[in-house]
């Protein structure tokens, strides 16, 4: 009988009120590849911090190799023989390949770092990937899926037990992908167990024994991959036969073109796009993680350079718009991540609201404090702020608001057209619908808006019409109105599969 060398039982886990685990049991044998799955707020990043030390449980037992184990830091997981790679990159690019795999455990001569035997240790770590990367590189210098490989090169120098891999291919182009689910089966053929976390269902069926789905923080069900079909694992992580609540958007949007962009390309993850927005309508882009979603965003509202292609607002064309370009035309982007791009943390809230219509605040190069003031107190009246002093910093506010400041500041500037990047994304459920029914009032005036979220059920509740992209490309479209959750999962990841099965062909 294959020994355990991972079992969880009774895991729970809270922030401030919220549930993340709800009594849940894990267990994992040695040389097994564990696919984890659950859609956003499911509770799988807590449970991989939980294992890989990042953050104590609540109540629960871990048990390594047999024995009962209490990790108060990532380095206990460590030394119990638990490795992880996580999604965002930790790379130090002013140092070497080898003093990146190196890095926390450096071998060391005299007190001093032993080039020689770090380079032996990681040479050995990239031999096991089949890589030839240069242990003497800086890690800086090299792409982004090398820099990934050198992750996975650390944690496999620590000759782990168990490796957690979180979405471990999300920045690799397809043939280094063949190359990873390889090594992830050969380590599980050589003793070592994989908890594999990723959104890819093409990629789990190549690679996984076993899945797991987790579902508003607790165990739905576990079991063996071959009886795991597709739709059968979206209905797991959704909930069998629910259905879309009442669809909220009401009145029908209006035949004028908005916006339109016209073979838009801008890098690998915007490729060849067509697309409409008319007035008052809400447009709906779905996509898994790397499909490309946000680098689009950026591009419409000019933070990125577009490479070729045409966009129009109304009927004015712009061929390489600018983020003054395009809130000069009316169109503004409300940033997936608001507290380095939406906000500057350490001004007043009044300066955040009107940083983007200076122009209404300010005569003869000068700002007026009182006209500052007035369109601030309009927004937080308009958005209900909760703030006593519009003159605290806007860092002091909770996420909720601070979402509605970054709104604030786009309407302010008398935007016609606005692009929402997860513009719930880390706000209360109060405040999550305060939101919707702004969205909800601002397509009523007959604004355009796009709705870019990883949260697949306020695009079925909010919009007239979503697109799926994948791959950088748009792929499907459909009418929300006539859609389950069930059927929306399972056509994001034909989605994914179709354009990972193209790019491969291509390759070839």
């Amino acid at each position: 009988m294959t020994p355990q060398v991972l079992d969880l039982t009774g895991i729970s886990k809270a922030f401030a009120g919220v549930q993340a685990l709800d009594n849940v049991a894990f267990n994992l044998q040695a040389g097994e590849v564990r696919a984890l799955m659950g859609k956003n707020g499911a509770g799988k990043s807590t449970l991989v911090r939980i294992i890989s030390g990042a953050t104590a449980p609540d109540s629960g037992t871990i048990r390594a190799d047999g024995e009962t184990v209490s990790f108060s830091t990532p380095a206990e997981a460590t030394a119990a023989g638990i490795a992880t790679v996580h999604q965002e990159l930790t790379i130090i690019p002013g140092l070497s390949v080898a003093e990146n795999i190196t890095l926390g455990h450096w071998p060391q001569r005299r007190g001093i770092l032993d080039n020689g035997a770090a380079e032996r240790v990681a040479r050995e770590a990239l031999d096991q990937l089949g890589e030839t990367i240069d242990p003497h590189m800086a890690a800086g210098e090299l792409s982004i899926a090398k820099q990934q490989i050198v992750e996975i090169a650390r944690a496999l120098a620590l000759k782990p037990k168990v490796l957690i891999l979180d979405e471990p291919t999300s920045s690799l182009p397809a043939h280094e992908v063949e190359a990873l689910l390889r090594l992830v089966r050969r380590l599980g053929e050589n003793g070592v167990a994989v908890i594999y976390v990723s959104h890819r269902m093409d990629e789990i069926g190549r690679v996984a024994d076993t899945v797991t789905v987790l579902r508003d923080g607790r165990l739905i069900d576990t079991l063996p991959i071959a009886k795991a079909p597709v739709r059968h694992i979206a209905q797991l992580m959704v909930g069998e036969g629910i259905e879309v609540a009442e669809h909220g958007t009401t009145q029908a949007p209006g035949s004028e073109i908005a916006l339109e962009c016209r073979t838009l390309n801008a890098g690998p993850r915007v490729r060849d796009i067509s697309l409409d927005i008319r007035k008052g309508e809400i447009l709906g882009i779905a996509g898994l993680l790397g499909a490309g979603r946000s680098e689009f965003l950026r591009v419409l509202s000019g933070i990125d350079r577009s490479e070729s292609g045409v966009l129009f607002v109304g009927a004015r064309e712009i061929r390489h718009p600018t983020i003054q370009t395009m809130l000069k035309n009316g169109v503004a982007l409300v940033p997936e991540d608001r507290k380095s791009e939406g906000l500057v943390l350490g001004m007043p809230i009044s300066q955040n609201l009107s940083m983007s219509a200076l122009g209404r605040v300010a005569s003869g190069g000068i700002l007026r404090a009182a006209r500052e003031r007035r369109l601030a107190e309009y927004a937080r009246d308009l958005l209900d702020i909760k703030v006593s002093d519009l003159a605290l910093p806007v860092q002091t506010l909770s996420g909720g608001n601070q979402q509605k400041v970054v709104f604030g500041r786009c309407l302010n500037a008398e935007v016609d057209i606005l692009l929402l990047d997860e513009p719930t994304r880390g706000v209360d459920v109060q405040a999550k619908q305060q939101i919707y029914d702004l969205i909800r009032d601002l397509a009523r005036q007959g604004k355009g808006i796009i709705v870019v979220s990883s949260e697949y059920e306020e695009l079925l509740l909010l919009c007239h019409r979503v697109v799926i992209m994948a791959d950088g490309r748009i792929v499907d479209e459909f009418d929300p109105g006539n859609e389950r959750m069930d059927g929306l999962m399972a056509r994001l990841l034909a989605a994914n599969e179709g354009m990972e099965k193209e790019t491969t062909e291509e390759s070839a």
